[in-house]
């Protein structure tokens, strides 16, 4: 952040793009990043008799948009997978009750979400946000890490929710397994996957924030490290 220090990140699925809900699930981030307004303020020159000078200003194009870095936690990184791809379908695991399998895979209309972020006593609702890039990354000895890249529509000053963290532990290197092919690799030593979806925020006239979301090609980036087993 370009001030202060993030002290709660939260966050719920909203039903219409920008329209905002109260949060109702709170995620343990890392202390960096988060959401920005980049406003575009244009100054206009003029000549009046004299020197040119910036005699008008405007506000142009307003922007939201930033990351955040968190531990893959089980039962809320499923969120930031569907705003990402749009579309998930669940199937309960074997033998379970309450334990699901999911599917994700793309689809041009993204689920949007409100995500209410805390900056001491500074809090902002940032409505119709967007996950366009999600990083994954592990290591051995080390916890399986999100970067989650957001687009926002909108945003309201708020009153904080109280914390509503997870009890569920986040994934952890012993249980990443890779697979190329259907085969197993057991000889790597660190995994980077990204996926953008390359979306897109419109503008219009008429309003200084965005006011259409589109879809663009994706792409899909893995890089490893492992070693050769003769």
């Amino acid at each position: 952040m370009s001030a202060g220090t993030l002290s709660q990140i939260s966050f719920a699925k909203e039903s219409t793009w920008g329209t905002a809900v109260t949060p109702t699930k709170s995620l343990e981030v890392r202390p960096t990043g988060g959401i920005e307004a980049k406003e575009d303020i244009q100054l206009i020159p003029a000549i009046r008799s004299q020197l040119a000078k910036n005699y008008n200003a405007i506000k142009g194009k307003v922007a939201y948009e930033g990351n955040f870095t968190f531990d893959a936690f089980a039962d809320y990184l499923g969120y930031f997978l569907l705003s990402a791809f749009g579309t998930d379908t669940p199937a309960l695991h074997a033998g379970e009750t309450i334990v699901y399998d999911h599917v994700f895979s793309e689809s041009g209309t993204k689920i949007p979400l409100t995500i209410e972020q805390a900056i001491t006593e500074d809090v902002r609702r940032f409505a119709g946000c967007i996950c366009n890039d999600l990083k994954l990354s592990v290591k051995p000895g080390e916890m399986v890490e999100i970067e989650a890249s957001i687009l926002a529509k909108t945003f309201a000053t708020a009153t904080q929710i109280t914390g509503a963290f997870t009890t569920v532990p986040a994934f952890t290197h012993p249980q990443v397994v890779i697979k190329v092919g259907g085969t197993t690799l057991s000889e790597v030593e660190s995994l980077e996957l990204e996926y953008k979806n390359n979306h897109e925020y419109v503008y219009a006239l008429g309003n200084v924030e965005p006011s259409f979301n589109a879809a663009n090609p994706s792409e899909v980036t893995v890089k490893m490290d492992l070693y050769l087993d003769a």
